[in-house]
């Protein structure tokens, strides 16, 4: 806005230990960690060792639930953040996802969820005038698709809200309600995209909601969108590496054949 910009970053990732699920038959094949304790420990640290080093402050937020599998994986995953010099600096947040929002309703996410991560947010740091992120949220289901894109859609919609009163728009409800619908669609192409690179299929939750249209050039803000890529994105593709500028052609490209929106 103006001169103004604002970011906020969430991370997602697997639990940072060494396990699979052996088998071919989705949902049949069960949770098996591959290597010992003593194993696994270099590799965890090492990892959010890394993390620090990138994004500074680390909160962790684990929606695997009580199933069998998952809860192994979840217990290992606690055991080692307590075993680790990690302990002190970062905290977890265990959220059953499965158990707390069934049937898609999200009150628990206000309710429960976000009450546990506040005790542990660090909020902002003033840095030069200007408000600086310290750190990331660090947030992981099983397979990090559909509760990731959940939980992480709703902390992006909680510090939106945040970020439009920082740049003085939050007293104009058209416009806070225009910005949320556009996330809203936004969040939900970026999930289905994740979901078809990780597992081959869209995602599953909210995808009766997904709607297909067909690029149609001669519309306004497509036309806008055209000049914006000739003139301003594609002097800056060139400058990429060629794996670079060909996965950045190939996002462009899916995002111009169809539009999704919820």
């Amino acid at each position: 806005l103006d001169d103004s910009v604002s970011s906020f970053i969430q991370i997602r990732g697997s639990v940072p230990l060494f396990w699979e699920q052996p088998g071919l038959q989705v949902g049949s094949h069960r949770v098996r960690m591959s290597r010992g304790f003593e194993a696994n420990a270099p590799a965890f640290d090492r990892h959010f060792r890394t993390l620090k080093n990138l994004y500074g402050k680390q909160i962790i937020v684990n929606l695997l639930g009580a199933k069998e599998g998952e809860h192994m994986l979840s217990k290992a995953f606690q055991s080692h953040l307590k075993a680790s010099e990690h302990s002190a600096d970062i905290k977890m947040v265990n959220f059953d996802y499965h158990q707390m929002v069934k049937g898609g309703k999200a009150e628990k996410l206000h309710s429960v969820l976000k009450p546990q991560f506040l005790k542990h947010w660090w909020g902002y740091d003033l840095i030069s005038g200007s408000l600086s992120q310290s750190g990331t949220v660090r947030t992981n289901c099983l397979d990090c698709l559909d509760r990731t894109n959940s939980v992480q859609a709703f902390f992006g919609l909680e510090m939106l809200t945040k970020q439009l009163e920082v740049l003085g728009l939050a007293e104009k409800p058209q416009l806070v309600t225009r910005f949320q619908e556009v996330f809203r669609s936004m969040w939900s192409v970026n999930g289905d995209s994740v979901s078809k690179i990780y597992a081959g299929t869209g995602a599953l939750e909210g995808k009766a909601k997904v709607k297909y249209t067909v690029f149609k050039p001669s519309s306004i803000s497509n036309v806008w969108f055209c000049f914006l890529f000739f003139f301003k994105i594609l002097p800056w593709i060139q400058e990429l590496s060629f794996k670079k500028c060909a996965l950045v052609v190939i996002l462009i490209s899916q995002s111009m054949g169809k539009k999704k929106s919820i």
